[in-house]
């Protein structure tokens, strides 16, 4: 009876290690592909005519809107004339 309990030990204990050496063996999962690229709009390029909205962080008494003049520019408080016509919304921020 003790042979056939030591047989029966072994190969539980034997399972074991196969199973447990198994599961380390394993690749981790490869990670998602990359979702495809969503096409970006074009940036705005600012025209003669547009209105632009000018604001000012804690001095809202500056702030303004303005036109761009058809030369291109604007006028606006505590600046000369800056160009704007051909610059994005980016630039001119």
């Amino acid at each position: 009876m003790t042979t056939l309990l030591r047989v029966l030990t072994a190969s539980v204990v034997a399972g074991c290690c196969w199973s447990v050496a198994g599961v380390s063996a394993q690749q981790p999962p490869a990670p998602p592909a990359p979702a495809a690229a969503q096409p970006t709009a074009p940036a705005y390029v600012v025209q003669a005519g547009d209105e632009l909205s000018i604001k000012v962080f804690s001095h809202a008494e500056v702030d303004d809107t303005v036109t761009v003049r058809p030369d291109g520019r604007i006028s606006a408080a505590l600046v000369d004339d800056v160009p704007a016509a051909g610059l994005t919304v980016e630039a001119l921020d």
